[in-house]
């Protein structure tokens, strides 16, 4: 007797040379962890210091529910960042299907010395597919060298440029109004500086004054109100994509400007 078995079948073959034809049970989808954002860059960081905490969402849209194993880091620099301390509700959870549900992993970017660093964090699950990943980035600041000696037979003075502030800066969950179809989108900043709007399909801010003073290091809310011929789809068919695009300048340092999707829902 022998057996060969085909998708969803098994055929047992007899000595006498018949047949039996047995079903098999179909192989169930692999879980299907979508990460957001991703990649991610965290600008560029003193070292010694840390930038501000970015909040990775881990979504199932498999057909099966996902269990996930210990969240990590990897790579060449995985020592640069680091896993925030209560903020990686993933680790061995069971993380249902359908993408309705999700789990948060914080992570910080702490470089120890100058230069461009790079990690992956890493969400495995109990399935044999590989774990799903982000591509992290950061730079160390490096201070600039010091000057010349001059005349006086001593050696120069070992001078230290004042640090750069960060502008690491990152977006929290965002939250929708379906009744009016809008959306606050939470950017966390590491310090005093200021906010910019821009975008595609959403109302950005202008002109004079239209930039957003920050005191101090926390979150800073802003509204996502489509407009023009995306205002428009969200009146006729309930949905709409815009793309936000946030620039934050640190008090005395370098601009950065990242963007995120939101897709905008309206009750109709």
């Amino acid at each position: 007797m022998s057996n060969r078995r085909h998708r969803g079948i098994l055929l047992v073959a007899l000595s006498c040379g018949a047949a039996i034809v047995m079903p098999t049970p179909a192989a169930a989808d692999p879980p299907g962890l979508l990460i957001a954002p991703s990649p991610f860059d965290f600008g560029t960081v003193q070292p010694g210091s840390k930038s501000a905490e970015q909040v990775f969402v881990v979504k199932n849209e498999g057909s099966e529910p996902a269990a996930i194993e210990t969240v990590a880091l990897s790579g060449a620099d995985a020592g640069q960042f680091e896993i925030s301390a209560g903020a990686d509700t993933c680790s061995s959870m069971d993380l249902p299907a359908g993408g309705e549900a999700g789990c948060n992993v914080g992570v910080v970017f702490a470089p120890t010395s100058a230069g461009p660093k790079s990690a992956t964090l890493q969400v495995p699950t109990n399935a044999a597919e590989p774990p799903a990943t982000v591509a992290l980035s950061g730079i160390g600041a490096s201070p600039s060298s010091p000057p010349s000696g001059g005349g006086s037979g001593q050696p120069p003075a070992q001078a230290v440029a004042p640090a750069r502030p960060s502008n690491a800066f990152g977006f929290g969950k965002v939250v929708y109004n379906r009744g009016r179809g809008t959306a606050s989108l939470p950017v966390r900043v590491p310090g005093p500086g200021t906010l910019l709007l821009g975008g595609k399909g959403l109302i950005a801010r202008k002109g004079p004054g239209s930039t957003l003073v920050l005191g101090g290091a926390g979150t800073a809310r802003l509204a996502i109100v489509a407009t023009g011929r995306w205002e428009s789809a969200l009146d006729r068919t309930g949905r709409a994509k815009v793309v936000a695009s946030v620039t934050y300048t640190p008090t005395g340092g370098d601009a950065l400007t990242k963007s995120r999707k939101i897709a905008l829902v309206k009750r109709r």
